[in-house]
């Protein structure tokens, strides 16, 4: 999107406002993809996750399935487990932690929300109605 583009849409407007948490959350992701092994810096990817499910099950594109399982993938990839490590190494009888870290799980995650936001971001340039 060239700058005399960029211009033309208000910041107050719905368009502005999608394109500012579009651009936070994209440098929130380039920030955070350079940290390994320092998993509390991937809470910050709440912010953009929280931003595309809601758009995505209550917003303008409520009811996209691609959307909302690419979303739902992320967050899972991301969270590691949504239950403690120690109950999670239990019941697969392995260090599921190490598991995660070591294999890189979490980097599909961030595969797969960068996808989204730079999908999304695409859509806003092309000059789509944008309903949040």
């Amino acid at each position: 999107m060239c700058i005399r583009d960029r211009c033309k849409v208000s910041r107050n407007s719905t368009a502005g406002q999608w394109r500012t948490i579009l651009e936070f959350s994209l440098v929130l992701l380039a920030v955070v993809t350079s940290f390994h092994a320092h998993y509390y810096y991937l809470t910050v990817l709440l912010i953009p996750l929280t931003a595309l499910a809601s758009r995505y099950f209550f917003g303008g594109v409520a009811g996209n399935p691609i959307g909302q399982v690419t979303v739902v993938g992320a967050y899972i990839l991301l969270s590691a487990f949504v239950l403690p490590v120690s109950v999670s190494s239990w019941l697969v009888g392995f260090d599921s932690w190490s598991f995660y870290l070591t294999n890189g799980i979490y980097a599909y995650g961030l595969v797969a929300l960068g996808a989204l936001l730079i999908w999304e971001y695409a859509q806003l340039a092309s000059g789509q109605a944008v309903q949040v």
